[in-house]
């Protein structure tokens, strides 16, 4: 917070440097140059004084020199990391061209002018070349693949347009990622794969084959049995745990009657209880102040839609209660 890129090169530099064994005079040196861009100019408070967190400099806390700035600048200055990624241009008479990017387990295909007739055979490197130039991008070229018949033609102006097309596109679906994965990241696994929020339950019921065995007899020999779907036509749908609450050792009789396909079984999910019913608050808080209920409400004003909100607040200023109350009333919602 509050510190200057360069203070956090370093620091990371002095870091590295101790962890990868340097001596103790390299690390000294390391640790005054980092002490040397610790300030920003002007000590800063906060907002513990309300003089809106940041006084007038005083003297040994001045802004740091270029001298000093200028080599940390240069350790993470230099050419922009990319990702490698692969191309492949499919080209065919009188189709349109077609470019597919890949990268990071992402795909993105793009389709340009309709490829002419050429007068001489493709040559297929001259296009692989031209769609290498990702430079100024944030990818580089892993692989390169043309496919195309021998007398397809495609202007370079063309290919050009595709590269740049291909790339944006690929830039816009990791972008994307980079948005949605920080907060997907936070959910129960089951949760960040689609699973229902709600419990399912193992639940029985007796076909209509079973029906028909308890009108005919025909488990007369089987009292146990007998009894479990005379249970299960009683009561359709009855639960798992139910059924073991009445009957000790139910699963063997009821794996012969799953065979004799006389019941089958389904998980379904419980239905949620009313929340009139629900002892959602153990125990009551303190009473909201008037900012935090105007949170609050602005929070249940946008029930049932995506909106976002920042709750900004001190230490100590009552956020967790506004979060308390927001999940309080969408449960009393749900």
């Amino acid at each position: 917070r509050m510190k200057r890129a360069e203070y956090v090169a370093a620091v990371t530099r002095a870091y590295r440097m101790a962890l990868d064994g340097a001596s103790a005079q390299e690390v000294e040196k390391e640790t005054e140059r980092m002490l040397a861009v610790f300030n920003r100019g002007g000590i800063r408070t906060g907002y513990s004084f309300g003089d809106g967190g940041v006084t007038n400099a005083r003297a040994g806390e001045a802004e740091p020199k270029e001298s000093v700035l200028s080599p940390l600048r240069e350790t993470y200055a230099r050419e922009t990391k990319t990702r490698p990624c692969t191309l492949l241009l499919t080209l065919h008479v009188g189709a349109p061209a077609a470019l597919t990017i890949r990268c990071g387990g992402y795909e993105a295909r793009v389709e340009g002018e309709a490829v002419q007739r050429a007068e001489k055979p493709l040559d297929t490197e001259r296009f692989a070349a031209q769609l290498k130039k990702l430079g100024g991008t944030a990818f580089s070229c892993a692989e390169c693949t043309v496919e195309a018949e021998e007398d397809a033609y495609l202007a370079v102006s063309a290919v050009n347009a595709l590269r740049r097309a291909a790339c944006e596109n690929m830039e816009a679906l990791l972008t994307a990622r980079r948005e949605t994965e920080p907060f997907s990241l936070t959910l129960p696994k089951l949760a960040r794969e689609g699973a229902s929020s709600r419990v399912l339950a193992e639940r029985w019921f007796a076909s209509e084959a079973g029906v028909a065995a308890l009108d005919d007899k025909t488990l007369t020999r089987a009292p146990r049995q007998r009894e479990l779907l005379e249970a299960l036509r009683a009561e359709p749908g009855v639960a798992s745990e139910k059924l073991a609450e009445r009957f000790e050792d139910w699963r063997t009789p009821m794996r012969t009657l799953v065979a004799r396909g006389f019941v089958s079984s389904a998980e379904i999910a419980d239905e949620p209880p009313d929340a009139a019913d629900r002892d959602l608050v153990r125990a009551a808080g303190p009473a909201l102040g008037a900012e935090q209920a105007t949170a609050v409400a602005a929070i249940d004003a946008a029930a049932g839609r995506f909106a976002p909100f920042l709750l900004y607040g001190i230490t100590g200023s009552g956020k967790t209660e506004v979060y308390l109350h927001a999940v309080e009333h969408a449960l009393r919602r749900a």
